[in-house]
C-alpha cells in the first residue's frame, strides 16, 4: 500500500506470483492509498514468496498474509495468518521467541537472511550459514529461543493455541522497546501477554497501574544470553480483565518487548507485537522555538527509561536535565541545542532543535509619545 503519490515500487518475487515469473524485477506505480497484490500461483509451501525483495521511491506498507493455512500437523484446523511485515533499516540481529501453546510439532520460527554470508546462532551455539533471501525453519520446543546473528534477519513466528494458528514478525531486542504498552481486549476468549525483559526489571512491571500482576516468578531466563533476558506467558483472566476493557503494561525501570495472543484451541487465534520496533531516538522538542527576548525557554525530551539526558547550546548552555530551561533568554542564545540521550548498551542518538530569539513588541506609549500627552 503506498502513502503517498506516484511511488515507483521494484518487485523481484523469489518465485512466481500471478502475472510475473519469479526472479525477475518489474515495477509498478501506486498512489496514495492503491494497493498492489502479489499472489503466489502455488499453494505448496516450497514456493511461498519468503525471500522476495520489494524496494520503493516513497514509503510503503506491506503485509504478508497466508490464507487457509493447513494445520493437519497440529491437529486438523485451517487459519489465516499474516502480519504487516517492517523495513530492512530496522531489522536487527538478536530476537527471542516465547512458545505458545500451538500443539506438537508446536510453534514454527522462520529466519530469513538479507545479505549473503549470515551466520545464525541458537542460544548460543551456531546452527546454520545464510544467504540473502534464503529462510531457515526452526521448531520450538523450549519455552523461549535465542536467535543471534552477525547480520540483519527477518524473524517470522508462526504460534497460537492446540490447532489453530497465528503469526507475527518478531521485534530485534537489542535497543528497542517501550515503556508502555496498552491493548483493548477484544474478546472473552483467553487473552495472553508475552514479554520480554532483561534481568533487572522483572518485579517492575505494573498492570492498569497495580503492582504483583506480573512478577519475577512468571519469567523464565532465556538461554545463551548470559541471564540478561528473561521471558514470560502470562494469562489475563477474564475476571480481572473483562471484555473491551483497556489493559495498560507498563515498567518502571526498563524497556520491553510484549506480543499479544488470542482466541481459543477451536475458534481461531490473532498474534501480534505491539511494542516499539525502532531503536531508541532522540526527540528534543521546545515551548516556543521563536520566544522573545526575557521570556522563558522549556526544552523538552521524551522520556526514555534508563537513559540519560546531556543538552548544550549556545552561550555555553550545558545541561544533565530531561527538560531544562532558561530564564530570561536573549539573542546570545539563539542557535542550535542538541539533545544527547544515553541508554546503557546502546548507541548514543542525538537531535538538534534550531532556536531563534525573537524582539519583543514596543509598547504602545512609546510607539505614540505625542498621543499620550495630548491624552
Amino acid at each position: 500500500m503506498a502513502t503517498e503519490d506516484n511511488t515507483l515500487v521494484t518487485i523481484i518475487p523469489s518465485y512466481d506470483i500471478v502475472g510475473h515469473l519469479g526472479n525477475i524485477p518489474f515495477n509498478i506505480t501506486l498512489n496514495k492509498g492503491q494497493v498492489y497484490v502479489a499472489q503466489g500461483t502455488n499453494k505448496t509451501a516450497g514456493t511461498h514468496l519468503q525471500g522476495s525483495s520489494v524496494n520503493s521511491s516513497k514509503p510503503i506498507a506491506i503485509t504478508l498474509i497466508d490464507d487457509m493455512l493447513s494445520g493437519a500437523p497440529f491437529g486438523g484446523c485451517a487459519d489465516l495468518i499474516g502480519d504487516q511485515t517492517i523495513p530492512t533499516d530496522i531489522i536487527g540481529t538478536e530476537y527471542v521467541a516465547i512458545k505458545g501453546l500451538l500443539a506438537s510439532p508446536f510453534d514454527r520460527l522462520y529466519i530469513t537472511a538479507t545479505l549473503n554470508g549470515t551466520l545464525v546462532n541458537l542460544n548460543g551455539v551456531y546452527l546454520t550459514s545464510l544467504n540473502a533471501g534464503q529462510t531457515y525453519e526452526i521448531i520450538l520446543a523450549g519455552t523461549n529461543t535465542y536467535v543471534q546473528t552477525n547480520l540483519p534477519v527477518y524473524v517470522y513466528q508462526m504460534t497460537g493455541q492446540g490447532c489453530e494458528a497465528g503469526s507475527a514478525i518478531l521485534p530485534p531486542i537489542s535497543c528497542t522497546g517501550s515503556s508502555k504498552i496498552s491493548f483493548v481486549r477484544s474478546t472473552s476468549l483467553d487473552v495472553f501477554v508475552s514479554i520480554v525483559a532483561n534481568a533487572a526489571s522483572l518485579n517492575d512491571f505494573l498492570v492498569n497501574g497495580v503492582s504483583g500482576v506480573i512478577t519475577s516468578a512468571d519469567f523464565a531466563v532465556v538461554p545463551g544470553t548470559s541471564n540478561q533476558y528473561y521471558t514470560a506467558l502470562k494469562n489475563l483472566p477474564i475476571a480481572l480483565f473483562p471484555q473491551n476493557s483497556v489493559v495498560t503494561i507498563s515498567n518502571t525501570t526498563s524497556l520491553f518487548q510484549m506480543g499479544v495472543f488470542q482466541g481459543s484451541n477451536t475458534t481461531g487465534n490473532s498474534f501480534g507485537y505491539f511494542t516499539n520496533f525502532n531503536t531508541i531516538q532522540a526527540q528534543a522538542s521546545a515551548s516556543n522555538t521563536n520566544p522573545c527576548a526575557g521570556s522563558l525557554l522549556q526544552l523538552f525530551s521524551d522520556t526514555v527509561i534508563s537513559a540519560t539526558y546531556l543538552w548544550t547550546g549556545p552561550n555555553g548552555f550545558t545541561s544533565n536535565l530531561q527538560n531544562p530551561g532558561i530564564n530570561n533568554i536573549q539573542a546570545i542564545n539563539a542557535g542550535n541545542y542538541i539533545l544527547e540521550v544515553s541508554i546503557p548498551g546502546c548507541s548514543v542518538s542525538y537531535d538538534t532543535l534550531s532556536i531563534t530569539v525573537g524582539t519583543p513588541p514596543i509598547p504602545y506609549s512609546n510607539q505614540h509619545p505625542q498621543l499620550l500627552q495630548q491624552l
